[in-house]
């Protein structure tokens, strides 16, 4: 009879609230899988708004690891939430020194137990998402996080399968009507694409079903100017708007993260215009390319419904669906609440289910 071998959890020695910048960033640059999002300057800028505050641990473990969490928190009292990272800021997780195993992430989860917080938060990379899942499940006493389930593609650089002969025609078909390809950080590239964006959400919301109105003041709240614009001041070179135009009008649009890896982390577009032409292939097979050139390992390209037209868009570019959890550690039964609510607004607010978006992110 077989015994199954139970992973020990690795102890934490000691922990560090809200390491110093220089530590932060020796860490970043130790982990060959970090995110831009990972970046000290994005939980910075996430913690600058109201009754936030930046709360992220280091930890050092008994077996010498060194590993850092960016934690931000929001709110205040009983509600008092902390996210790694908040909603739209892109994913957290931990960066580390060395290879991190299931023991390491189950302490780290244990630690965060002990948060006097109605729900903290982890959405990590994808890339480590099954260890996650397996942290979870080694978690001795008290309930277990709730775990809900994201669906990413992400696009291996060096050795990946490539973007399909599908994919490459329709860049070329592109080029040759005269699309190009064009990369900016000014606040002109940022309107241009917010002018692509509103376009799409009004698209998505007449599929859907749902009032204009309120999928534009989702929008607003999720995507303000003012986010972007402080985005790309935080992360400085890191961060590029991504514009694919004919005769100088945008057709088609991308924000794009960059540092050790890649993120493509919001797009959107014309879709009168696109039509059949090739517009936001060609946008995406420039942009993994400069991502290819510029050393990064992956180019993260978010949430998509497995299946979806936006996965099969994603696949035709060579990305690769990994299905992850999105953890919670909860206090308070927030999840099934926020749940409900959802459900009772959707059926108030859409007349039909969604499919899925091609920007409509968590960031």
């Amino acid at each position: 009879m077989s015994v199954a071998v139970r992973t020990p959890v690795v102890p934490i020695a000691t922990v560090l609230r809200r390491p110093s910048e220089p530590t932060w960033r020796r860490l970043l640059a130790a982990d060959p899988m970090a995110l831009p999002s990972q970046d000290p300057a994005v939980s910075l800028t996430a913690a600058a708004g109201v009754l936030a505050r930046e709360e992220s641990r280091r930890y050092r473990f008994a077996d010498g690891r060194e590993a850092l969490l960016p934690l931000v928190g929001q709110g205040i009292g009983p509600l008092r939430r902390l996210a790694s990272l908040p909603p739209a800021w892109g994913f957290g997780g931990l960066i580390a020194d060395g290879p991190l195993g299931v023991g390491h992430l189950a302490a780290v989860l244990g630690d965060l137990r002990t948060l006097p917080a109605a729900r903290v938060q982890v959405r990590p990379n994808p890339l480590r998402g099954a260890l996650w899942a397996e942290a979870a499940a080694l978690l001795g006493d008290g309930p277990p996080p709730v775990l809900q389930h994201g669906h990413a593609h992400v696009i291996a650089l060096h050795g990946g399968a490539g973007p399909s002969r599908s994919t490459l025609r329709m860049a070329d078909r592109a080029t040759r009507g005269g699309v190009t390809v064009r990369t900016a950080r000014d606040d002109g590239a940022v309107d241009a694409f917010l002018a692509l964006l509103r376009l799409s959400v009004t698209r998505w919301a007449q599929r859907d079903g749902e009032a204009v109105a309120v999928a534009h003041l989702r929008r607003a709240v999720r995507d303000p100017r003012r986010r972007l614009l402080a985005l790309r001041d935080a992360l400085g070179d890191g961060f590029a708007v991504v514009l694919a135009e004919q005769d100088g009008t945008p057709l088609s649009g991308a924000v794009v993260l960059q540092g050790r890896n890649a993120h493509y982390t919001r797009g959107a577009m014309d879709r009168d215009r696109v039509g059949n032409g090739g517009a936001s292939h060609l946008l995406q097979v420039t942009t993994v390319e400069r991502a290819r050139a510029a050393g990064c390992e992956s180019y993260h390209m978010g949430e998509s419904a497995p299946g979806s037209g936006l996965a099969r868009f994603k696949a035709g570019l060579g990305a690769v669906g990994i299905s992850y959890p999105i953890l919670r550690v909860e206090r308070l039964p927030l999840t099934a609440v926020e749940a409900a609510a959802r459900r009772t607004a959707r059926r108030m607010l859409v007349r039909q289910p969604a499919d899925d978006r091609e920007a409509d992110r968590r960031g």
